[in-house]
């Protein structure tokens, strides 16, 4: 149920190797299918080379912190969907923002503790 990016280049060279080493995970994880549902991966967040068109909520230090708490902040005004959750340009985790509430996807293992 999980899809992972490779680069051509990469896939190459895995093959060349793949008989003397054991390969536990290739690529990057970018989702996981839930249903009819594909949820991003907490990881792909983190990527510089995500498209420009995915939509991002640029948030402040405070919802940063909150956000890394795996506090759920809700977002006035936005469509429904899936938000890439962002300080200062970098990538931190998913946002699925719904009519009346945002749902936080970082992974609470993450999380900061206090």
């Amino acid at each position: 149920d999980e899809y992972h990016l490779v680069s051509e280049a990469y896939i190459a060279f895995m093959n060349r190797i793949r008989n003397s080493l054991r390969i536990k995970k290739e690529g990057i994880n970018i989702c996981v299918q839930k249903g009819k549902d594909f949820v991003p991966a907490p990881e792909l967040a983190f990527s510089f080379n995500l498209s420009k068109s995915i939509s991002k909520i640029e948030l402040t230090a405070d919802e940063a912190i909150r956000f890394l708490k795996c506090e759920n902040i809700h977002f006035l005004g936005l469509e429904r969907g899936w938000y890439l959750a962002a300080y200062k340009e970098l990538g931190l985790g998913w946002l699925k923002v719904m009519d009346n509430r945002s749902n936080n996807y970082f992974p609470p293992s993450w999380r900061i503790l206090k």
